[in-house]
């Protein structure tokens, strides 16, 4: 409402005083336990004489100069007289709650009448829609019946009262928009404010349970709290409004099963809290060895896709003979790579071709489409190994068949590697390789090591060039 005031240019009211705002809520109380400002429960004696001495220091006449004064303390005797005595309490108690069952009964009827009315009001709102329709279509076809000119203008007209109706139904449908948000606003704000109210009833249920050093009397029939200020705290911080007046009645009660479930309440909260920061570590955890799974299943896809298969080599220099290249051995012989200047555009259509039409090889990989920088390079190493084969050299051991690889191997070690993060071996990172050599048939721990590494070595050098 100050939003309201302040957008029709009219001044904000003026904020009232602590003892203004005692008075205002004294007067404006339902029942006594509103002007003592504590929920509608039992509560202790000791507790209501605690609270009336606190209040009637704010609005006794004679330290209270406020027109309203007076009868706010005539209320608050009123009040303290009702709640002391055990049966005017109860009394007191069941007269409170009839009223507010009555209050919410007439809540019920009256939105009942008022759905129904509107109800009502929509009903003949169609029907008049309706008629209203009805004739004008009436009257449209009478007018193109008499005369194709007036059919034209009326057409005219219809359309002009649509594209008028459209405009008001989107202004009303604007407003009608606002006015949700206002009242969500609006009861986002209540909530606010309940929540608040809430807070500030716990917060002085526990000062008023507090021992007094200045009042050892009062305090002789009001045993400790059962919770701490920071108690207190951590209630406010993750507790709704309904669990904070729950609390707020434990804590008014003073009797033991009160504070045995206060206790227990603050209890959960605690372990509450600690869950959901565990769950949060637990969850940032689990994401991160996911991406760093995909990023290790990527990059052996990748050194995968740069790795070429026997079928893929012979078809290569199949496809680049047929063009007229000379063997890499020529070449090696010659000492130079001169007429490597071939066409090697049409050297990757034809190898690309000729290996989509190869059906030999039922185990052969998947076709990779090659362009012609990937013909030319792959070329030039035939053309060094072919050279470091024609010099002299140690003879070297013979290759190992375990070191080669079948597809069916490959595969399973990709999907060894995305089953078996690197984040669930890292205090032994051995027992992580003994497990992917589990799921590739053939492959030893070792041997499944140095194929990752010949793998990301082979993606570094592709990135590098």
């Amino acid at each position: 409402m100050n939003f309201l005031r302040r957008a029709a240019g009219a001044a904000p009211a003026p904020a009232l005083s602590e003892t203004e705002e005692i008075i205002e809520r004294i007067l404006k109380a339902r029942n006594h336990f509103e002007v003592m400002d504590i929920p509608v429960c039992p509560c202790a004696p000791a507790i209501v004489k605690k609270l009336y001495r606190k209040l009637a220091l704010k609005v006794h006449p004679d330290k209270c100069s406020h027109a309203d004064g007076e009868r706010a303390f005539k209320r608050l005797s009123e009040a303290h007289e009702a709640l002391s005595d055990e049966r005017a309490q109860r009394d007191a108690l069941g007269a409170a709650r009839d009223e507010k069952m009555a209050r919410d009964a007439a809540g019920v009827r009256q939105r009942k009448a008022d759905s129904e009315a509107a109800r009502r009001e929509a009903e003949r709102a169609r029907e008049a829609e309706a008629a209203k329709r009805a004739f004008q279509q009436r009257q449209d076809d009478e007018k193109r019946r008499r005369d194709k000119a007036d059919a034209r203008a009326a057409k005219a007209e219809r359309e002009e009262r649509r594209k008028r109706e459209a405009a008001e139904a989107e202004a009303r449908a604007a407003r009608e928009r606002d006015a949700r948000e206002q009242a969500e606003r609006d009861e986002r704000r209540r909530e606010k404010k309940a929540l608040q109210r809430a807070k500030r009833r716990l917060r002085a249920a526990l000062d008023a349970l507090a021992p007094d050093d200045d009042d050892d009397d009062d305090d002789e029939g009001c045993a400790p709290p059962p919770v701490s200020a920071e108690d207190v705290d951590e209630l406010c911080a993750r507790l709704e409004t309904a669990a904070l007046e729950e609390a707020t009645a434990w804590l008014l009660r003073g009797d033991d099963g009160s504070a045995d479930a206060l206790r227990d309440l603050v209890t959960r909260t605690r372990a509450a809290a600690a869950a959901d920061a565990k769950q949060k570590e637990d969850e940032d955890a689990a994401r991160r060895d996911a991406r760093r799974a995909a990023a290790a299943a990527a990059a052996a896809r990748r050194a995968l896709d740069l790795l070429w298969a026997p079928l893929e080599d012979a078809a290569l220099l199949r496809s680049a003979r047929k063009l007229g290249a000379p063997a890499p051995e020529t070449l090696a012989k010659a000492k130079g790579h001169a007429n490597l200047n071939a066409n090697w555009n049409a050297v990757a259509d034809l190898y690309n071709t000729s290996l989509a039409n190869d059906k030999r090889d039922p185990d052969a990989p998947d076709h990779k489409h090659r362009s012609a920088d990937e013909c030319k390079a792959r070329f030039k190493e035939f053309v060094k190994a072919a050279s470091a084969k024609a010099r002299p050299a140690a003879p070297a051991p013979a290759a190992d068949a375990d070191d080669r690889w079948s597809l069916a191997q490959q595969r399973a070690l990709e999907a060894a590697l995305v089953e078996f993060p690197a984040g669930d071996f890292k205090e032994n990172p051995k027992d992580r390789w003994r497990a992917i050599a589990g799921g590739v048939d053939g492959k030893t721990a070792k041997l499944c090591l140095l194929r990752y590494k010949a793998l990301a070595a082979a993606v570094k050098a592709k990135q590098g060039a």
